[in-house]
């Protein structure tokens, strides 16, 4: 049994060729950019790692408690501020195949040393399918 074969010049072929083509020679659309007198667009961003800010001596130190993972910098430089990590937004939700899937975000308080809340971060969003039943039962739990 042999495939089937399509003619070299197959209607949709032809004609798209031919459109590409006439489009290219007269049409209205310019292929390249003419020389422009402005400067080229840019985005100014601000970096939130510490590896791009001036090199200085800094350790991150991370450890886990019986609940809680802890990290904290170590550094020869005083501190200026204190930070804490808050979790917003999180849902548990059911997904289109079956399980569920968590999200929430991350949000970090930015302090002075003597408490005073300066400002809130956006951090992250995490996103996780879960491989287990989250919700309990009517009759589970007691």
């Amino acid at each position: 049994m042999k495939p089937i074969t399509r003619g070299r010049w197959a209607a949709g072929v032809c004609y798209y060729r031919w459109k590409r083509r006439t489009e290219w020679l007269f049409g209205r659309k310019k292929y390249a950019r003419e020389r422009q007198s402005g400067k080229l667009p840019h985005v100014h961003f601000r970096h939130r790692t510490i590896l791009l800010r001036p090199l200085k001596a800094f350790q991150l130190h991370v450890y886990v408690t019986e609940s809680h993972l802890v990290g904290e910098w170590r550094s020869d430089m005083p501190p200026t501020r204190t930070y804490e990590i808050v979790e917003k937004e999180h849902a548990i939700q059911p997904a289109i195949w079956g399980g569920y899937e968590r999200s929430n975000h991350l949000y970090r308080n930015v302090c002075t040393l003597d408490g005073e809340w300066l400002y809130e971060e956006w951090v992250t969003q995490n996103q996780a399918r879960m491989m287990y039943e989250p919700l309990l039962t009517e009759g589970a739990g007691g």
